[in-house]
């Protein structure tokens, strides 16, 4: 009987603590626009950001401190071929602020910097370069001096997300729990963005960082839809999907003579993505996923407008048979599919039919 009280008890706590409760805290970070603002400083930014106001004022005030050692580094860092901006933003996620201790424990299926084990040094340097640029600079007297500015940004996007239960809708959507969730909207980044998931001992925390339109002039603009849609549904669903691929490769890597098809009528995945199928899949199952999130919270014709976009513009062609899947088998059927990667076998017969058609 104690036994069956714990397990009742357990449970109750488990269900109690989805998404009830739980909002997107919206910030502007500012250890995102630390890193940034030396990258910008050092013209080491592969991807361009709006040119607004706040840009200009920062290679302005920061101008002085080109020639930190921590410019340098991190630009070779940036230009190495296991390295790029999103890993040492993914890295920077996995530690403290303004300590930069190492906190995060590195998940091989979510670390983004090749070699990891063969860049301990390397990384410990850029801890102790971060940090010595934002004491040296004074960094933090300029965000404090900015607090209106990040307040502007935020309030919008707060408000527009307060009215939909997003948190409560994906926890229940993929029957998993994170922690925390946060969005930061950063001046300084691309509006693509991207995700990052930190793993600490009291739980998983996920990260939507998104920047301005490149249309900004004088204040930054992000766009309230648009950043919850590719932000808040797209990103933090990676963070639900990914692993089932990962963990699961081995059985799906079968018809991995898919991508071939797929790369050959989609650009967007040759350049981007580099052409692997595992990315891949993160992708079309992160997708097939947004689009059906979108249809509970945005409705059908936002979902219909996604899908479109996705499968006729963009060729995320294997989307045809996972929409399908995950609305009509895995939402219809949850006595019998605990989470999705119960859908691995009916996602590997619907590719094995795929296979037969496009394989050679």
């Amino acid at each position: 009987m104690k036994v069956l009280f714990m397990i009742i008890l357990c449970t109750l706590t488990y269900s109690l603590s989805k998404g009830k409760d739980k909002k997107v805290n919206v910030l502007v970070d500012e250890r995102m626009e630390l890193l940034c603002t030396i990258e910008l400083i050092g013209n080491n930014m592969h991807v361009p950001c709006a040119n607004t106001d706040y840009k200009r004022e920062i290679k302005t005030r920061f101008q002085p401190y080109k020639t930190h050692p921590a410019v340098s580094f991190i630009g070779a860092m940036l230009n190495s071929e296991e390295m790029g901006s999103s890993a040492l933003v993914w890295y920077i996620y996995q530690c403290s602020f303004p300590e930069f201790r190492l906190e995060g424990k590195i998940i091989d299926e979510e670390c983004q910097i090749g070699h990891y084990e063969h860049f301990h040094d390397t990384l410990t340097k850029f801890r102790t370069l971060l940090k010595d640029f934002y004491n040296k600079s004074r960094f933090h007297d300029f965000f404090l001096k900015h607090k209106n500015l990040y307040d502007s940004i935020c309030t919008p996007i707060t408000n527009y997300i307060n009215h939909i239960s997003i948190v409560d809708t994906m926890e229940k959507h993929y029957n998993q729990v994170k922690k925390a969730y946060y969005l930061v909207l950063s001046p300084l980044v691309h509006p693509g963005g991207f995700g990052v998931q930190v793993h600490r001992k009291n739980g998983d925390y996920i990260y939507g960082i998104a920047g301005p339109i490149f249309e900004s002039k004088t204040k930054p603009i992000f766009p309230e839809e648009d950043i919850f849609q590719n932000i808040i549904i797209h990103e933090f669903s990676h963070s639900f999907c990914n692993w089932i691929i990962h963990r699961n490769f081995k059985i799906l890597s079968a018809d991995s003579c898919l991508v071939d098809t797929l790369t050959a009528v989609n650009e967007h995945m040759r350049l981007y993505y580099g052409g692997d199928w595992e990315t891949s899949l993160f992708e079309h199952l992160t997708r097939a996923n947004e689009i059906v999130i979108c249809k509970k919270v945005l409705g059908q014709d936002k979902a219909n407008i996604t899908f479109m976009r996705y499968y006729n513009h963009d060729h995320w062609i294997y989307l045809k048979g996972l929409v399908p899947l995950i609305e009509n088998v895995y939402l219809r059927n949850k006595q019998k599919y605990n989470n999705e990667e119960d859908l691995i076998p009916d996602i590997v017969e619907y590719l094995n039919e795929e296979k037969v058609k496009y394989c050679r």
